[in-house]
Formats: structure tokens, sequence, C-alpha cells
């Protein structure tokens, strides 16, 4: 009896210990900025969604890799929105109660009930004006953001057309089309890189000499095309490894290339035809220059004011991520 006692006691304090574990690390703090803290549970709450798409995408190495990438810029950005809330609020930057009461209707009008909606608050342990506050920060947060860089950047027709005039030549209707003949030797079990180097060179020297690429694609070649000559038609260069792309933009019809190598074996290019891509007309491109044009101006003036809100701020990383 008494051995039973001491276990649930034991499992008592440890399901005590564990508890506190947690909420102390869901409270602790992992930064400063100025007077106010960014605590741990703030920044999961953030990096959740980026968590969760990375996880969809990534394994192993490559998803650590990429999600201590979006933590750390995830405190970044609860760093930045701190700055700005602060300058907001010094700035007495108004939203008035009919707007905020209508964005709170848009918030509820996304849950099936009224019910439904408390429920989540109550599993966020959120009540409903904490709820209201947070919102009243994000818009204070964004019509700042509006007046100080959004308002700030603009692109002209004439910054829109200079932009075409200087890159005219990369922007096309569509990509350019070739036809070509290809070999390709692959690496395996059985034989060495070095070996299907060789059996290239060999193939190229061939083809120096006289013999048809084409026949030496049939007799040599293991790709999918080997027996009609290695003949690819229709053929964009980005849906080729850029290994080969590249090595295709350079040659004319008619040329072979040299020995190129791919993770997959070594290869022979021979470039039969070739559809050079017809230049895009302004018209077409104008939007899409715009956006571009616009992105720039603004990721680079939001930097720009970021950087001055940060030189009278104090910001302090409490935690390494």
């Amino acid at each position: 009896m008494k051995k039973t006692a001491l276990i649930l006691l034991w499992c008592c304090m440890l399901f005590l210990f564990v508890s506190a574990s947690t909420a102390e690390t869901a409270d602790e703090v992992v930064a400063i900025v100025n007077d106010e803290v960014i605590t741990f549970r703030e920044l999961e709450q953030t990096f959740a969604p980026q968590k969760e798409r990375l996880s969809r995408i990534y394994t192993g190495d490559e998803l650590e890799k990429k999600l201590a990438e979006a933590r750390r810029r995830s405190l970044e950005v609860l760093i930045e929105n701190q700055l700005i809330l602060e300058k907001a609020k010094k700035l007495d930057v108004p939203i008035g109660d009919m707007e905020l009461s209508e964005k709170m209707q848009s918030v509820r009008d996304k849950f099936p009930s009224e019910k439904v909606f408390k429920e989540r608050l109550q599993e966020e342990g959120l009540s409903l004006k904490q709820l209201e506050q947070r919102y009243k920060e994000r818009m204070m947060i964004e019509r700042l953001v509006q007046a100080a860089v959004n308002a700030r950047v603009s692109v002209t027709h004439t910054d829109i057309f200079d932009y075409y005039q200087k890159h005219k030549d990369t922007m096309t209707k569509k990509d350019a089309e070739y036809t070509i003949r290809h070999i390709v030797v692959k690496v395996a079990e059985n034989r060495t890189r070095q070996e299907a180097r060789a059996v290239c060179e060999d193939i190229l020297a061939s083809c120096v000499a006289g013999v048809s690429f084409e026949e030496m694609a049939m007799e040599y070649s293991d790709g999918a095309n080997k027996e009609n000559g290695g003949l690819v038609r229709n053929l964009k260069a980005g849906s080729l490894k850029k290994e080969l792309s590249d090595v295709l933009a350079t040659l004319n019809p008619g040329e072979v290339s040299g020995v190129i190598d791919t993770d997959l074996g070594c290869h022979l290019i021979q470039l039969v035809e070739v559809t050079r891509p017809e230049p895009a007309e302004f018209k077409d491109v104008e939007p899409v220059i715009q956006r571009m044009l616009y992105k720039q101006r603004y990721e680079k003036r939001y930097r720009e004011w970021i950087d001055e809100l940060k030189k009278d701020a104090y910001i302090e990383i409490k935690r390494e991520l």
C-alpha cells in the first residue's frame, strides 16, 4: 500500500514538474524590445503556419535547416511589429470604434456560430477584449505602414517603359523551342563516371570523323529516345537540367556539344533546329514590370524605415534560435 502511494505521489510530482516546465518554456522571454517582451509562446504562434507548410515540403536535415531559418525570421517579424506598434501608439494612430467593430464581425463570420467562436477563444486562452486589442494593434500597424511606406512608394509609366527598354531582350512571349538529338550514357553499378565519360568522348570523336549523331544515339544511348536516334522535338530549355540548357543555348543548328556531366551520367547534345522566341510587346509585360518595380521599391523603403526605428530602440535577443 505504501509502495502504491509513493508511486502515485511520484507521478503527481512528475506531472506538476512537466506542466511547470512547459509553462516556463511557453512564457520564456526570447527577446526584449524597449519595455516590451516577446515570449516563446508568441514566437511559436507566429511560426506555426510556416512550420506546417515547410513540414509538408522538406524532410530530415533540410527540414531542420529551413525551420531554423523560418523561426529566426518569425522572431524578426515580431520585433519589427513591436517597433511599429510602439511608433503607432506614440503617433496616436486612430482606429475608430465602428471600424474595429466591423473587423471583429468579419472575424466572427468565419465561424459557423457564436458558440463555436467563443469555444475557440477559450481554447486559445483569450477573452473577447484581448482579441479586440490584438486586432486593434494589428490595424494600427497596418495603417502606419501604409502611411510611412506604401504612400511613399510610386512607380510611374516612365519608370516601367525605361525598364522595358533596358531589358526587352530578356522578355519574350514564350520560351525558345528546340529540336535536338540527345545521347546519355548513364552512370550505373557496372559503369563508373570515368567509363561513361570515356564512352561519350569516343562517340564525339566518331561524330567529328563523319559518323552521324543519329547512328551513335541508336547504338550507344541509354535514353528513352534511343530507337529514333535520340530525337526530341518541341523542347523548352526550362524543361532540361540547367547543365544541359546552359550548353544548348550556345549551340547553332547542326553543332554537337562537348561531354556534359549531370547526376544521371554523361551527355551529348546535337542541336537540330531552334525556334527563337518573339520579344514581348510593352503592353503585355507592363503590369508585370509595374508589380516587380513596386515590390522592389516597397521592400527597400520598408527596410530603410525599420532600420530608422531600430536606431533608437533597445533590442536584446535572450535566446539563440
